[in-house]
């Protein structure tokens, strides 16, 4: 790292040390005032050096992670899937994308009014927080969840397959693609007819009927 110059803007730490363990000092970072962009992932770290305040987005996946560290208020991307995260620290308002799949997560912070995709699927979650109104896409297969809030009417995506639920709320009349397979429903929304569905799945749970599916729908 004594190679990169004060003003670096992205900080690739696997192509700087590819085929390297190594662990960073917690200000390992701290000379860096214009990073952008920094990328950490396929380390087996255990934990992150403090993060620069100007950051924006941060890749830490398939390490082993435990924790993060605080978030920057700049940040607006970021990626810490296949970790041991157990809980995840404040995220900013600024943030724009979350993907924290395949953890130890049982719960969410609150999520802020700017985030449009949430990927948190494979975790231990049993309550999603609010959705905020800015979201397009939420996947969240393969947790613990009895229910889902209400859906925001900008979402285009969901994919809540491999969950407990008995039932689904309102659908949104933007959603395009619904995965929702492998719960325990007995019937779907009557709302899913006036949206602009062209992917369904609802196979391997409990449907006695369906409710007059979209013009849209190709699969």
């Amino acid at each position: 790292m004594n190679s990169l110059p004060d003003n670096v803007q992205i900080i690739d730490m696997p192509s700087l040390f590819r085929g390297m363990h190594i662990m960073l000092p917690s200000n390992a970072f701290n000379r860096f005032t214009h990073v952008r962009e920094l990328i950490c992932t396929d380390l087996e770290w255990t934990s992150l050096p403090t993060l620069p305040p100007t950051l924006k987005k941060l890749y830490c996946f398939n390490n082993r992670l435990a924790s993060l560290p605080e978030l920057p208020s700049t940040l607006t991307h970021l990626y810490c899937h296949h970790n041991a995260l157990t809980l995840l620290p404040t995220l900013p308002n600024t943030l724009r994308e979350l993907y924290c799949s395949n953890n130890l997560l049982s719960t969410l912070p609150e999520l802020p009014n700017t985030l449009s995709e949430l990927s948190c699927s494979d975790n231990r979650l049993s309550l999603l927080p609010e959705l905020p109104s800015t979201l397009t896409v939420v996947y969240c297969s393969n947790n613990q969840l009895p229910s889902l809030p209400a859906l925001p009417a900008a979402l285009e995506k969901l994919d809540c397959s491999e969950n407990p639920l008995t039932l689904l709320p309102e659908l949104p009349n933007a959603l395009e693609n619904l995965h929702c397979s492998k719960n325990r429903l007995t019937s779907l929304p009557i709302s899913l007819t006036s949206t602009s569905i062209v992917d369904l799945n609802c196979d391997q749970n409990q449907l006695t009927s369906l409710p007059l599916l979209p013009s849209t729908l190709i699969e």
